[in-house]
């Protein structure tokens, strides 16, 4: 027994090791291609491209239809249990759907680009860069998928680097090499980054998990769970991204490109919550399914302390250095020394309420998670209206900010509610 636990655990700490350490490799990749891009494009270009990579990013989630934590979840067990049929059912399933939907949308979205640009954005040089990124929407979610499902099966390495490490890398050495000059050219440069991570996709699963198709894939449970999760994939997205879209609407270029890389800095400091992610949803579904509430608890709650603590250095370094940090993206990008602040703490208490998110849906309570965010959503649609409207750029980073921090702490209250204890790691 004992000899059984010391396995678990350390199994359990060599994969939040690789965890940590892959996605501290893929945070600072996010942010030099970040950096590398505004500094070459400028304030006005890299706030065309910011703009149709929110796009991109928004309706690739949208157009997975909720199969993200339902993969997660599902394939977590069928792998545990061998169940190699099941697991490449599901992929293939979500892969196939995923790609219908997502080059349905693509072709609509293309013959709509001028006005999208023109009538909505107003930003007509906005046409050429929407039209090429909207290509990549199909091919982003397929390695997306991917992603998660190496997440399900424990391969972390492989998990990181497809979800967030491969196209940033090959972004900024497209840049660095072709010395793109306008949004547009950066556009089919980034659409054949994602092509490429597709094919890489593709065949490291191959390698990873034996190709059995030896039994049909009853996907019943699985696609009910989806239709729970693709609400609130949905309005997920609206919360994260809606900010940008509705400052594409009210803002100058150049507002746009500050917003989008204060956003994506303070992100950085969400990065130990995705690290942890990536070995605790899986490890919150193993545990509620085994029926072991306590070590649930346990878990959830320690995996939480450690987040708060790695975090608060690189909060603090932000607090007290905005200016700083703004200013490595260009001197166009200072003046959002304070909008960084703001955003700051917004994900700050992303990250010290713990995987709360997931600690829901992974025990089955996808409804409760789904109305959460469909309120949030709807209040962040309502916020970034208002605020942006009156308050410019700095409204629109109040409003991103305040509608992180509502969503988790009412999770918080709803984990307490459904599984009688809470995350908080302060």
């Amino acid at each position: 027994m004992i000899k059984k636990t010391f396995s678990k655990n350390r199994e359990l700490l060599l994969h939040s090791f690789l965890a940590l350490t892959i996605r501290g490799l893929a945070a600072i990749a996010s942010f030099v291609m970040n950096m590398v891009i505004s500094r070459r494009l400028g304030a006005t270009e890299a706030g065309y491209f910011f703009l149709a990579l929110a796009f991109v990013t928004v309706f690739s989630n949208i157009t997975r239809l909720g199969t993200d934590n339902a993969i997660i979840r599902f394939i977590s067990v069928y792998s545990k249990n061998k169940e190699w049929y099941k697991v490449n059912g599901a992929l293939k399933a979500s892969i196939k759907y995923s790609i219908y939907v997502s080059i349905i949308f693509a072709l609509v979205t293309i013959g709509l680009s001028n006005f999208i640009s023109t009538t909505i954005f107003s930003k007509p040089l906005l046409k050429g860069v929407l039209i090429f990124m909207t290509v990549a929407i199909p091919f982003t979610a397929v390695y997306n998928i991917f992603g998660f499902a190496f997440q399900a099966i424990k391969k972390v390495i492989f998990s990181v680097l497809f979800l967030n490490v491969v196209v940033p890398v090959l972004v900024i050495f497209a840049v660095l090499f072709f010395k793109p000059a306008r949004a547009e050219s950066l556009g089919w440069m980034y659409l054949g980054t994602t092509v490429i991570t597709v094919i890489l996709a593709f065949f490291s699963w191959r390698f990873v998990v034996p190709d059995t198709q030896s039994k049909h894939f009853d996907g019943t449970d699985f696609w009910k769970s989806s239709k729970s999760l693709w609400v609130i994939i949905i309005c997920q997205q609206l919360m994260q991204w809606g900010g940008q879209f509705i400052a594409g609407i009210f803002l100058k270029a150049p507002d746009i490109a500050v917003l989008a890389v204060a956003q994506r800095t303070s992100m950085l400091i969400s990065f130990i919550l995705i690290a942890v992610n990536f070995v605790s949803a899986p490890r919150f579904s193993t545990y509620y399914n085994d029926g072991d509430m306590a070590g649930l608890k346990k878990f959830a709650v320690t995996t939480t302390r450690v987040m708060t603590l790695v975090a608060t250095p690189l909060v603090v370094l932000i607090l007290i250095f905005p200016t700083w940090i703004m200013t490595l993206f260009g001197h166009d990008f200072s003046n959002g020394a304070n909008l960084l602040r703001v955003l700051a703490i917004g994900q700050f208490i992303n990250v010290i309420t713990g995987s709360i998110g997931y600690l829901l849906i992974m025990t089955g309570h996808e409804k409760e998670m789904r109305n959460i965010t469909v309120l949030n959503g709807i209040l962040s649609i309502i916020l970034s209206f208002v605020l942006t409207y009156f308050f410019g750029v700095m409204g629109a980073g109040v409003s991103i900010a305040l509608v992180v921090a509502a969503q988790n702490l009412i999770v918080v209250v709803t984990v307490k509610r459904k599984l009688g204890f809470t995350t908080i790691g302060l």
